[in-house]
């Protein structure tokens, strides 16, 4: 096994699922959690995520500890429960979703849970939206599709990518608008187009556009590249970039030149500041 060492031996209760991002069916469970809890993530490593693991220590003060799918996945149920207590000795109680399996081919439900343990078993139901059930599946779904502002809902924060500054075509300055240039290869990618969103920077949180998609007018590569409205971005003091994602303004497309394109990004820019 894997993961953070923390205060592993005051912990007394644990929220325990994958957790694959931080949204209000998942901040239901940790709001169960006593003073001394923590969060459990079973974590598939995967390209992509809603939210990489690394970054959810931003997102709550909630100590976090981490089993890697790899290293239990041949665990029974009540091999799994031995772990749990052998890893967490003043464990008292677990909170999971309703719908949590565990177990080799995740063959033992809440049933098997509260059977083969001592510990309280609290399990938080389904969390919904209107009539929408709230989980990551449909989170990505509604990103994928550009309805940003109802995944934001969801999240019950806005979609965030966070990456590097990254050295870009230089096209944007030279013929363009200068724009920040930002890896996003950790992240899940919400539907291609040009957004409305806020850039935070180590020097403070600005309003922005964002174009996210594939460069067809120049070299038909993938970016991510923010434009900030309210300053130059000259005199900024780069290095890692926040990009919070409001709401979704065009699609990508491609244009016939340089000047078409920035025609349409002055454009944007209008139409974000009319937003605004």
């Amino acid at each position: 096994m894997r993961f953070m060492k923390l205060f592993i031996n005051n912990i007394d209760s644990i929220a325990i699922g994958k957790f694959d991002g931080i949204h209000l069916g998942h901040q239901k469970l940790f709001s169960k959690l006593e003073k001394n809890g923590a969060i459990v993530i079973i974590d598939k490593e995967r390209d992509r995520y809603l939210l990489p693991k690394q970054y959810f220590s931003r997102y709550t003060d909630i100590p976090i500890f981490r089993y890697l799918l790899t290293d239990i996945r041949e665990l029974n149920g009540k091999e799994f429960i031995k772990k749990l207590e052998i890893d967490f000795p003043d464990l008292k109680e677990v909170i999971v979703g309703y719908d949590f399996k565990f177990g080799n081919g995740r063959n033992c439900s809440i049933q098997e849970l509260k059977k083969y343990s001592n510990f309280k078993i609290t399990v938080i139901d389904e969390v919904k939206s209107g009539n929408i059930s709230i989980h990551s599946g449909e989170i990505i779904r509604r990103l994928k599709s550009g309805e940003i502002e109802l995944a934001n809902r969801f999240l019950g924060r806005q979609f965030s990518i966070i990456g590097k500054h990254i050295k870009g075509q230089g096209v944007g300055k030279r013929s363009l608008v200068p724009t920040i240039n930002i890896d996003c290869s950790e992240f899940i990618s919400p539907k291609n187009g040009v957004y409305l969103t806020e850039t935070v920077l180590k020097s403070g949180t600005y309003k922005s556009i964002s174009f996210l998609g594939v460069r067809e007018t120049t070299d038909n590569k993938f970016s991510l590249e923010t434009y900030i409205l309210d300053r130059e971005c000259k005199d900024i003091d780069f290095g890692e970039v926040k990009t919070r994602f409001i709401k979704y303004i065009r699609d990508n497309k491609k244009f016939q030149n340089l000047e078409s394109l920035k025609n349409q990004i002055l454009e944007d820019i209008k139409i974000a500041n009319s937003y605004l």
